[in-house]
């Protein structure tokens, strides 16, 4: 629930930045308008009441907030402030006027409190965490002042029309026959009209046939029009960004603007010649009377001078003008209410062919160290009885090795694929050839081999093995030519202890499956089943692209679940993530910033008490819209003897998945069945102490 609070208030932020340049720019354009009738910058006012309470908008390449050098998120919305900011290490915001404000966004974030690894909460949570209150504590006053104020008219109302519930009365208009509720009042008072749904017009006793008339017609213009439902839902806005002080005044001045506006249909229903009147009862009604307001669901008549200002400078426009201005305003705010809308190269983004992307990623990727003279396949097969029976052996295979001879130079105990256990100790060596080659990876989490000499590779192999085939097994690359290795790869010398270095993850083709099921394309998927909980930016670690992450949840039918779609910049999908709760192998995903790169970490963690295992994959984002795996390791237990334990190596293995835990926040977890997507560090929750196995 505090997730949720901070998270909302964040967007109320947001939202109120984007209106705040909807305001300047309103109030901009009434300068402009200034001569011309009301009702126009009145319609304008209508776009900043969108914007304060609406956080997302179509796109358009003609658009105020991309002239100002903003960028609109994935879902739509305006993020000035990141829904993570809580978490970052080096928090940033970024204000609406980007060509304008860059010191003022430089000094607001270096005044910022950076993210405090060590500690159980950043800095700025706990600023978030008061500010999200002093917020809600504002909005609780404005609401009891509301409260307060309706119970006080109703009050007011009863005293000044004793047994009078409000006398149903027939009124001849230029639109045909109307009924409004109409209330007269005892004593002194400005007219008001008090409701929503069922308005009321409330008017003084002892008024004029003239002034009756003058009054009934603005007020029936009002209610035609909607203003009491306008004004309650801008009061509604004022009181969600009871904070920014541009709503203040825009709050005022769309309030004028309604009365002006009003005024003028008057006049122009009546003719010019009424005009002197109808100021005179305007002045007449604000010399020393008493107004029952109490908020918008009862506004009566207020700003007199101003009003009759206009009133008087009021000219009714030609055909032709009216037409520009209309066509003006309605370009106007089809400008404040786009969103920019991503160009071709949104994000930096580098287009190149497939191929060359892969092949410039392999290069370039930190993960994808290895020997040169390696020219091992990537996805290799286990050895089977039908290779070994085939004749003589030329290719690539993976080796299932439980005993190296170090005198006969060859896997002396080995497993094939298709044979019985006790089949194991019937096979033939396999030799190494005298100038084979001997590779040893040394990482936990990548790969990263060494060439090493054969006593090396025997050595490395030797660790932890029992040398029998009740006890655990390793996994060696082999190159086989005229039956010999002529190249060994130790892809994970720890295996023997249930630690091995993690391959690139399997494609996710939850999304894709359960579009098959249900015959729906992607996105009838996710209106009717999920729910969008928020958006977050994944940037690239070797350029300025970033990958849009879109989190959702819901249910399926079968349990609750969750999906993370990663989108380029041109909205394609680039890779899928999934977690259930109530299917097995529950799923973990996390998003991090650890040495000024960002990454996606995927952790899944199962113990069943005599089993388990724990494995994670840590992804990286590049320019060219290729996510590649730079770090992955699992580790595994069992009492069964096929996997050894050691404390210190877990320990080891430990210390290379805690950092990216410290420095990363929550997206999606359905772990022990319970869907969660508040953006929380779980870096206490999966520490050493809580994950390790039970040690004897």
């Amino acid at each position: 629930m505090e997730q949720m609070l901070e998270q909302f208030f964040i967007s109320v932020l947001n939202m109120s930045l984007t209106a705040g340049v909807a305001i300047l720019a309103v109030f901009a354009a009434r300068l402009f308008l200034k001569r011309a009738p009301r009702i126009f910058s009145y319609g304008l006012w209508a776009v900043v009441l969108f914007r304060l309470l609406c956080p997302v908008s179509f796109a358009a390449p003609l658009s105020l907030l991309g002239a100002l050098q903003n960028e609109a998120g994935a879902s739509g919305r305006m993020e000035y402030v990141p829904a993570d900011i809580g978490y970052q290490m080096e928090p940033e915001i970024q204000l609406p006027a980007q060509s304008i404000s860059e010191t003022v966004d430089r000094t607001v974030n270096e005044s910022l409190p950076q993210g405090n690894p060590s500690g159980s909460v950043n800095p700025l949570q706990i600023v978030l965490y008061l500010a999200a209150r002093i917020w809600i504590l504002g909005i609780a006053a404005l609401l009891i002042y509301s409260a307060a104020s309706l119970i006080r008219l109703n009050r007011r109302l009863k005293r000044v029309c004793p047994g009078k519930k409000g006398a149903a009365e027939d009124e001849e208009t230029g639109r045909g026959k109307r009924r409004y509720r109409i209330c007269r009042f005892v004593g002194e008072g400005t007219p008001f009209v008090y409701g929503i749904f069922r308005p009321r017009i409330y008017l003084p006793e002892g008024l004029s046939l003239q002034e009756e008339q003058y009054i009934l017609l603005h007020e029936e213009i009002h209610i035609r029009r909607g203003d009491p439902m306008i004004r309650a839902l801008a009061w509604l806005a004022l009181v969600l960004h009871w904070f920014n002080p541009l709503v203040w005044a825009a709050f005022h001045f769309s309030g004028r603007d309604m009365e002006e506006s009003c005024d003028e249909a008057v006049i122009r229903r009546l003719g010019n010649e009424v005009k002197k009147e109808y100021s005179a009862s305007l002045l007449a009604f604000a010399a020393g009377q008493k107004r029952y307001q109490g908020m918008p669901l009862a506004f009566g008549e207020g700003d007199t001078k101003s009003r009759i200002q206009n009133i008087l400078h009021f000219r009714k426009p030609g055909k032709l003008l009216t037409g520009a201005l209309l066509t003006l305003c309605a370009a106007l705010a089809v400008w404040l209410l786009a969103n920019p809308s991503p160009g071709p190269e949104a994000d930096g983004a580098i287009v190149q062919e497939p191929d060359e992307t892969i092949e410039a990623e392999e290069e370039e990727t930190p993960a994808q160290e290895t020997s040169v003279s390696m020219q091992v396949p990537q996805q290799l097969e286990l050895l089977s009885v039908e290779d070994v029976s085939s004749g003589e052996l030329d290719g690539a295979w993976l080796v299932r090795a439980y005993s190296i001879s170090r005198s006969a130079e060859s896997v002396d105990l080995y497993w094939l694929d298709g044979q019985a256990p006790d089949e194991i100790v019937e096979n033939e060596g396999l030799a190494f050839a005298e100038d084979c080659e001997f590779y040893v990876n040394r990482e936990m989490d990548r790969r990263f081999f060494e060439q090493v000499d054969f006593p090396g590779f025997a050595d490395a192999f030797q660790e932890g093995m029992s040398g029998g085939p009740e006890g655990p097994a390793k996994t060696v690359e082999c190159v086989f030519e005229n039956g010999q290795i002529v190249q060994a790869n130790l892809k994970d010398p720890l295996e023997a202890y249930g630690i091995t270095a993690y391959e690139p993850p399997y494609p996710d083709t939850f999304y894709e499956d359960m579009q098959k099921n249900t015959g729906l394309s992607g996105p009838e998927l996710l209106d009717t089943y999920y729910t969008l909980v928020r958006t977050e930016e994944w940037k690239a670690y070797d350029g300025d692209a970033a990958c849009t992450l879109e989190i959702y949840s819901g249910n399926i039918g079968d349990g609750e679940s969750g999906i993370i779609l990663f989108r380029d910049a041109q909205g394609e999908i680039l890779f899928t993530q999934s977690a259930h709760s109530a299917r097995a192998g529950w799923n973990n995903v996390y998003r991090g910033e650890l040495d000024g790169a960002e990454y996606i970490l995927i952790l899944h963690l199962e113990d069943r008490d005599t089993y388990g295992g724990y494995e994670y994959q840590v992804l990286h984002y590049s320019a060219p819209g290729v996510i590649s795996m730079t770090a992955g390791s699992s580790f595994e237990w069992n009492e069964n003897g096929t996997v050894l334990y050691d404390a210190g190596y877990f320990r080891e293995w430990m210390g290379r998945l805690t950092p990216y835990l410290e420095h990363s926040h929550l997206l999606l977890s359905t772990q022990e069945g319970e869907l969660r997507t508040e953006p929380v560090s779980e870096a206490e929750r999966y520490s050493y102490e809580a994950l390790r196995p039970g040690e004897s």
